[in-house]
């Protein structure tokens, strides 16, 4: 099937989006593996605008780049982007361990015959569409070497084949990291613990991601769940406080750096939704089940206590009792 592009306005493909409502957007009819659009997410409209003009703009010699912390919404963006423009979206999950050559494909066994299988990377380059490198900085140096011709959408060579694929004039690249290149000094991603090759930094612009406002936070609940809006704002009250509490060195009068986990929007959402399919459990319990389980002893007792300081009673109320 061929691809078709139409000119839709900004209002149309992105309602949440008002200062986009005066701008026409390419909207494409067509293409395979398109993600869904979710309807209630609420991109950042600075970045959401930085990532258009980058996409159509008439120079592309360099990819784009979403950093910030975990559950800021990076990946989400990403394929709320492809799904808005009717672009497919190819997903690479980059590891520490992955090898330069499985980036164009990997030797396989087919009906008895050995044969060459091409990688999602080459995939992309065919089709077309948005190639997302998924959390790039935990890649190796010689792995973030071999991506530089990707990263311009220069010809591909694929040795084993001895065949040169040119890219798509759809392709895109769309890399996700915690920082924008540089170590991580918090010590919560052990596997960001120096800067990325400068070369690799240059090839990329990059556009930063941080957790919502309280306000943001509130109406994304509101979206999502029916609890009371007294509720959801303590609830978004509460995440604040956690990720503020992140970034100290002394939480609730502790001498050691406990919470090193973040509370992000999508774990706010999981909270207040298992809140009320389990309204006869506490609020506390259900905040376990989500997330402290999965903490660190001394982490879960400075949650614990940040829960009860800032949520106060309603931190040991069922819901149907902090409803009454």
């Amino acid at each position: 099937m061929s691809i078709k592009a139409k000119q839709v306005s900004g209002a149309t493909v992105f309602p949440l989006c008002p200062t986009l409502s005066g701008k026409m957007v390419a909207v494409f009819e067509g293409m395979a593996n398109v993600p869904k659009v979710n309807p209630k997410y609420r991109p950042n409209e600075r970045n959401l605008l930085i990532a258009l003009t980058w996409m159509f703009g008439k120079s592309r010699n360099m990819s784009l780049a979403c950093y910030g912390e975990t559950g800021t919404g990076k990946t989400e963006f990403v394929a709320f982007l492809a799904a808005s423009l009717g672009l497919s979206l190819h997903r690479v999950s980059v590891s520490e361990t992955m090898r330069p050559e499985t980036l164009k494909g990997n030797i396989g066994i087919k009906n008895g015959e050995t044969v060459f299988e091409e990688s999602v990377v080459v995939k992309a380059y065919r089709e077309g569409g948005i190639l997302l490198l998924d959390e790039l900085d935990k890649g190796s140096f010689d792995l973030l070497a071999s991506l530089h011709p990707i990263l311009e959408g220069k010809p591909l060579a694929i040795e084993k084949t001895g065949e040169v694929v040119n890219p798509h004039p759809l392709f895109r690249v769309i890399a996700t990291c915690q920082t924008p290149g540089i170590a991580d000094m918090s010590g919560r991603y052990g596997s960001i613990s120096s800067d990325m090759d400068e070369a690799v930094k240059r090839r990329f612009l990059w556009i930063g991601f941080e957790y919502p406002a309280i306000s943001v936070d509130t109406d994304i609940l509101g979206d999502m769940t029916k609890l009371s809006y007294r509720i959801r704002l303590a609830m978004a009250k509460f995440a604040k406080t956690v990720r503020d509490a992140m970034n100290t060195d002394a939480v609730n009068g502790n001498s050691q750096h406990c919470i090193q986990s973040a509370l992000s929007t999508r774990v706010l959402v999981d909270w207040a939704v298992m809140w009320e399919l389990l309204p006869d459990f506490t609020m506390q319990e259900v905040f376990e089940i989500v997330f402290t389980a999965a903490s660190t002893p001394e982490e879960r007792l400075a949650l614990n206590e940040l829960g009860k300081l800032h949520l106060a009673e309603m931190f040991t109320q069922s819901l149907t009792a902090a409803n009454a």
